[in-house]
């Protein structure tokens, strides 16, 4: 017996280093899920998408962006720390591709597992600058699951510019569901709301109503590596009218 206790050891260390392995960072596109990357960890993402809304029109933010792309970085700082920060670059009426917007945050985990319950729970508080070269500060919580092969995502992110002219609070929500099909593939469906005090018809940037989107979402994991590869697509609904957009991205951790 005691003879097959480091054998069980060097096994079980093996099961945990793989399925370690086989974690998948951020396997969504819109949307970021709870857990944060372990200290000393370092993971990038690119990516780029289309925006298909009419372009003849004065409202403000990523509706008006028809190409963009973006570059992001994230390192575990201590454990359930994580800093992040992104670039974007893109295509504004008017002005060309040119910078659209830089971010930095601090994400930390507030629950792991709560009451044994299968959910992952997060916030994150940070700065961003906008196209129009206006600050504003910005703080999300940041809900994930996972049950088996099913995967659940929900965030809610409020930003407040210092700027006049501006809402007093942009508020924006994702949320995902998907399954993973085989241990290479997983699928699901994709919900964006920008803009969302605008519902209430209160919205300065781009009119009452807000912006909306829904679509298939798809996340390729390369076996036995952190890489991955997502995309999503599908209609964009806005007082302004309604058009395609298509998103992807590659991320991988070091």
């Amino acid at each position: 017996m005691r003879k097959l206790i480091p054998i069980l050891s060097i096994v079980l260390a093996s099961v945990e280093s793989a399925a370690q392995t086989d974690e998948v960072w951020q396997p969504f596109v819109m949307s970021r899920v709870g857990p944060t990357l372990e200290p000393a960890q370092v993971a990038v993402e690119t990516g780029a998408g289309y925006n298909g809304l009419p372009q003849n029109h004065t409202a403000r933010l990523d509706d008006a962006y028809q190409g963009s792309s973006w570059l992001a970085a994230s390192a575990g700082l201590v454990k359930g720390v994580e800093l992040s920060g992104s670039v974007g670059i893109s295509q504004v009426p008017s002005r060309g591709w040119g910078l659209a917007d830089a971010r930095a945050e601090v994400r930390f985990k507030l629950l792991d597992r709560p009451l044994g319950l299968p959910l992952s729970v997060a916030a994150s508080a940070g700065y961003q600058r906008d196209w129009q070269q206006q600050n504003a500060a910005e703080a999300a919580l940041l809900l994930s699951s996972e049950v088996g092969r099913l995967r659940f995502v929900a965030n809610v992110r409020a930003a407040h510019y210092f700027h006049a002219g501006r809402d007093a609070l942009d508020v924006f929500a994702t949320a995902g569901a998907a399954m993973r099909l085989t241990d290479w593939l997983q699928g699901g469906v994709e919900y964006l709301g920008e803009e969302l005090e605008g519902v209430g018809g209160s919205e300065v940037d781009a009119g009452g109503g807000g912006r909306h989107f829904i679509g298939p979402s798809t996340t390729i994991m390369v076996p036995h590596s952190t890489l991955r590869l997502n995309m999503t697509a599908g209609p964009e609904f806005t007082p302004v009218g309604s058009g395609l957009l298509v998103r992807g991205s590659v991320g991988y951790v070091f």
